[in-house]
């Protein structure tokens, strides 16, 4: 959705957002905001939660535009289990969902030694590792997948059961539990129309599935938003250091937040993530351009990343005018190297399409970045051999070092 702008003096005969209510997120809904204002068509589709509509009737009598809603019945029932299972006892086709990269990859590991085939998605694949662990599961190559909240938007998964290892996650700033709508979303994944006719969610423990139980009956709370977030253009940005001096971007920036006034309908913001990125490159030598271009380039991996730190360098060598080769890979052997290096490659690529004439060995990127996303599959779906166990059924004491 943050490419959207890309295009958006474009003409199209019609426009399709997926997952409409990501309008009220505080960190990304500025991008939904932009692209529903925008985007140059007769016709634009919305899909999503009806607990937004309050919202975007608001918008849409804002912008002028009708609003039409057509309500749509999911195809195959999902219901909450009675009871709740065990790990041994999932069955193949089964979507088990923690939330975090190292539950999931623990919990891999667990199956695994079980006797169990896994395939796994989390946030941190790129989109064809995750197609790729996908086809494992819907093709039956693997028996269960892991996954953490990710899996709730863009995969089609043939799963009967959704079992929740928990019913809290961490959102960045505190562990908390899940919402109403965040249950809804990942246990609607149980029970694809065209692979089941119906639908389970279990969970674990008996305690967390009561907990889903009662979430997943709730009734969705409305989402009326009184304020819809924008952010600035790098023409607004470039206007205010213009004609105030002002040589930061990230000062630029607050200034515009402070002083512009759309109104009471909307809101200028500036993300704490993306505040913290560009505090890092807003070196006043360096182009105001060029660090918006800099600061709009997703940087995965943390701000202390290879990712982070090739960017900090190639952002002060663009200024001098330089073309920036692609980095020389050091392929490792465990999978956080391999994401890790991952992230590299995606940052150059992001920004060859940005800037080709300083990056242009866009090919030699998208080779390495197949080269990346196949070592990492192969290394997810290694599987891990089950534990030898007595024939009394006990496992066979471990041999002391």
């Amino acid at each position: 959705m943050e490419e959207f702008a890309r295009f958006r003096h474009l003409h199209w005969d019609v426009v399709v957002v997926d997952e409409v209510q990501m309008v009220a997120d505080p960190q990304r809904g500025w991008a939904w905001v932009d692209a529903l204002v925008s985007a140059h068509t007769p016709q634009l589709m919305m899909t999503g939660p009806a607990l937004i509509q309050p919202s975007l009737r608001t918008l849409c009598e804002l912008c002028e535009d009708k609003l039409v809603v057509q309500r749509t019945k999911r195809l195959s029932p999902v219901e909450v289990a009675r009871h709740a299972t065990t790990l041994q006892r999932l069955e193949p086709g089964s979507l088990l969902v923690a939330f975090s990269r190292k539950l999931v990859l623990e919990l891999k590991g667990m199956l695994e030694s079980a006797g169990k085939s896994v395939s796994v998605v989390y946030g941190a694949l790129s989109p064809e590792v995750r197609r790729e662990q996908a086809r494992r599961f819907r093709e039956g190559e693997a028996d269960i997948m892991v996954a953490t909240d990710a899996v709730g938007m863009g995969l089609n998964l043939p799963a009967h059961t959704l079992c929740f290892y928990t019913d809290e996650k961490f959102d960045g700033i505190q562990n908390r539990q899940l919402k109403v709508q965040e249950v809804k979303q990942i246990g609607g994944r149980a029970g694809r129309f065209g692979h089941h006719d119906s639908g389970e969610i279990t969970a674990l423990d008996p305690q967390t599935l009561k907990s889903i139980r009662r979430l997943f009956n709730s009734p969705d709370a409305p989402v009326d938003l009184s304020q819809f977030q924008v952010r600035p253009s790098i023409d607004h940005l470039a206007a205010i250091s213009e004609l105030m001096g002002e040589l930061s971007l990230l000062r630029a920036w607050l200034t515009f937040n402070r002083n512009i006034n759309y109104g009471e309908a909307f809101i200028s913001v500036l993300p704490d993530e993306l505040a913290e990125w560009i505090e890092l490159i807003d070196d006043p030598k360096i182009p105001l351009w060029l660090r918006w271009t800099f600061a709009c380039t997703p940087i995965r991996g943390g701000f202390d990343s290879p990712a982070s730190q090739h960017a900090q360098r190639w952002i002060k060598r663009v200024a001098e005018g330089q073309a920036i080769p692609m980095p020389k890979l050091l392929l490792g052997s465990d999978l956080a190297s391999l994401e890790s290096t991952l992230h590299v490659v995606e940052t150059y690529l992001h920004l060859a399409r940005s800037l080709p004439e300083h990056f242009p060995e866009h090919d030699d990127g998208e080779d390495a970045r197949k080269l990346l996303n196949d070592a990492i599959t192969r290394e997810l779906s290694r599987q891990r051999k089950p534990r030898a166990v007595q024939r009394g059924g006990g496992r066979k004491a471990r041999r002391k070092r």
